[in-house]
């Protein structure tokens, strides 16, 4: 068993925000985040970085305790220059342990936050298709990048605030040596500004949990200006209803947001007002229970108002600690969730990628589960489908008609909930052991695909190959000379991106071509040379091709042709 407390610092400080918990018991309960990897920046354990911190607040109180040194005690020059000297060199080690400090912290804690974001990446990128769209967009913008940025800009805050409490209590303990009644005075200050930051404890952490929900809420509604920017231009109601919910989260975003500053505005004022109120205290309060010189009431003035500084910091630092610590607990939960959807999920095999001579679906039916009680539920299948090594298929029907997510089935996106898919003869477990070697065979090109910024995972032997694909599309002289430093698919129109899209497919060269309605977006031209020349060509290679398609002018081009409706499958006899 791996001994957690040899692990990285980053891990280890991140763990420690998630576990600090000035709360009411049993609330906000935080997974323990867990992670690996190596560190191998400056300091390695979080006693180091306490020990630096706390090396850095007795260097500052030093300082504190130089400069509250009435000058009259200097009575020779040489001394005042040797104070001096004193004072420059613990504000050189105050630095010094500073920058240490919150060096190592930033690196160890970027690292680790790094790790982290490249496992649940892995995590996220091995899901099935139905566990991943079981996943909000909101959900994966946070598990995948929002958050990490509360836990990054938190940390140097949290480590100055860290820093500033050992000061506080090394100045107090220099405050002891001058004046025990001064102290008594500081511990009753200190210990109602406690109790009125931990009262609001419980509220803070309501207003996290609404102003997170209204981000979440701010960003969907962004989301349709963005992605229905098309149809917005053509409804100038439907725009002014858009932006009318942008203004309304937008709003709640700022309320929000605002309530959450006013509570540590209300705190810092607090804070800053009962250390002046202990600097009153000092003054007009401490002369009527002991006899203290004016020179000693003014040290200790001096003492007390420099807590100040520290005490804004640890205020600050609360904030941010709360904030890092939502962001932590938003995160393991995201990782819990999809560790649930791995765990249900068979663990994929390594198994070498089959030879292909024949796909048949046998009975295969499939259920879309709803994800909420307004989503209606939709079945495909029974279905019966044969698709051979040098045949060109076609699928038509209506939209609605379930084409797509037959398609999905067939290349092993979505597992069958009944029936079975034969591969060479022989039956499929598609969640189980040979389902990754299964998917490897099939190159799909669906309505809405994504087209990759770069040629992942192509060789740089197969570029040429993709430039005269490219060229031979007739868009070539669209794409950048060096195809491996991208692609630039955003510049391209719709039509241009499939093309691409096709152009990437046949250099990969996979056995089985799933084409969902290619040609609906190019031009004549390109349509009629798709058909009569690029079809065959494939076929003549020994591809097999299965296209959704609705241009019965070329039916015949198919060896076969498909036709759906209401889910159901039925093979249209050549006429």
């Amino acid at each position: 068993m791996t001994d957690e407390s040899s692990g990285p610092l980053g891990e280890k400080l991140i763990d420690a925000i998630a576990k600090f918990r000035p709360v009411v018991p049993g609330r906000d309960s935080l997974k323990r985040v867990r992670l690996t990897g190596p560190d191998g920046v400056g300091l390695t354990r979080p006693w180091q970085v306490l020990a630096v911190a706390a090396l850095g607040g007795l260097a500052g109180t030093y300082i504190v305790a130089l400069l509250s040194t009435p000058i009259e005690d200097m009575t020779e020059t040489g001394e005042i220059v040797w104070t001096g000297v004193l004072f420059i060199l613990a504000l050189l080690a105050f630095r010094h342990l500073q920058i240490i400090a919150m060096r190592s912290t930033s690196s160890s804690v970027e690292a680790a936050l790094s790790r982290m974001r490249i496992r649940l990446a892995e995590h996220v990128s091995r899901l099935d298709l139905k566990g991943f769209e079981g996943l909000s967009r909101a959900q994966l913008q946070g598990g995948l990048a929002h958050h990490y940025a509360a836990i990054s800009d938190a940390t140097l805050s949290i480590l100055i605030g860290v820093q500033s409490a050992v000061l506080l209590v090394l100045t107090l303990g220099y405050l002891a040596m001058i004046s025990v009644l001064a102290l008594g005075m500081s511990a009753v200050v200190f210990i109602v500004a406690v109790k009125a930051y931990l009262s609001r404890q419980a509220e803070l952490s309501t207003r996290m949990r609404e102003m997170a929900a209204s981000e979440t809420g701010l960003a969907a509604s962004i989301g349709e200006l963005l992605d229905g920017f098309k149809e917005l231009r053509l409804d100038a109601g439907k725009r002014a209803a858009v932006m009318a919910d942008i203004e309304s989260q937008s709003d709640r975003s700022a309320t929000e947001r605002a309530k959450t500053a006013n509570i540590f505005a209300g705190l810092m004022v607090f804070s800053n007002s009962m250390a002046y109120m202990l600097a009153g205290s000092v003054v007009f309060l401490l002369p009527l229970f002991s006899e203290t010189p004016p020179e000693e009431l003014a040290r200790l003035v001096a003492v007390v108002l420099f807590l100040i500084g520290p005490l804004g910091s640890v205020v600050s630092a609360s904030k941010q600690l709360a904030a890092a610590r939502f962001s932590i607990n938003a995160l393991a939960r995201f990782e819990a969730e999809v560790e649930e959807l791995l765990r249900v999920q068979r663990e994929a095999g390594t198994l070498p990628v089959p030879h292909f001579r024949s796909l048949e679906a046998r009975g295969i039916c499939y259920t879309h589960r709803p994800r909420s009680a307004d989503e209606a539920a939709y079945q495909i299948g029974p279905v019966d489908l044969t698709l051979k090594a040098g045949e060109v298929v076609f699928i038509t029907g209506g939209n609605g008609s379930g084409k797509t997510t037959l398609m999905r089935v067939l290349c092993g996106l979505y597992p069958p909930t009944s029936g079975e898919l034969v591969l060479n003869g022989q039956r499929l477990e598609i969640d189980g052991p040979d389902g990754e070697a299964y998917r490897q065979l099939f190159a799909t090109i669906f309505a809405e695909a994504h087209v990759f910024r770069k040629p992942y995972a192509l060789p740089a032997d197969k570029l040429p190959i993709l430039r005269e694909q490219l060229e031979d599309l007739g868009i070539g002289h669209k794409l950048p000379e060096d195809l491996a430093s991208g692609l630039a698919p955003d510049k391209l129109s719709t039509g241009q991106r499939k093309r691409l899209a096709l152009a990437l497919a046949l250099t990969e060269d996979r056995p089985v071509l799933f084409l969902d309605e290619w040609a609906a977006d190019q031009d004549p031209a390109s349509r009629e040379k798709f058909y009569r020349e690029r079809l065959p060509a494939m076929k003549a290679t020994g591809k097999a091709v299965l296209a959704i398609s609705h241009d019965d002018r070329f039916f015949d081009v198919a060896d076969r042709r498909y036709h759906m409706e209401e889910g159901r499958l039925t093979l249209v006899e050549a006429q």
